[in-house]
């Protein structure tokens, strides 16, 4: 198995982050770790090691902290984000 060989078109990106924010046969952690790689070109290693320190909320909204300034996370990724963070 080889990996891509070169960039995904425009239109099949977008088909990607359709179903992950859809689909709900991938687990929810993995789904929001492909859309902030696709939607906000987030290195996998920044990913990985994201706290919920990283997830403040802005009053009613919940927003992602990966660099220096916050990225207010719109729906349904902010649902996908709190389900992974809603306390046990």
């Amino acid at each position: 198995m080889s990996g891509p060989e070169r960039p995904a078109r425009r239109g099949q990106r977008w088909k990607v982050a359709r179903n992950l924010l859809h689909d709900n046969a991938a687990a929810t952690a993995d789904r929001v770790a492909g859309l902030l790689l696709l939607l906000y070109a987030q290195h996998i290693n920044t990913i990985r090691h994201l706290t919920l320190g990283h997830m403040p909320r802005d009053g009613d909204k919940l927003t992602i902290l990966p660099g220096d300034r916050p990225i207010v996370l719109p729906a349904p990724l902010d649902t996908l984000i709190a389900e992974l963070i809603r306390p046990v």
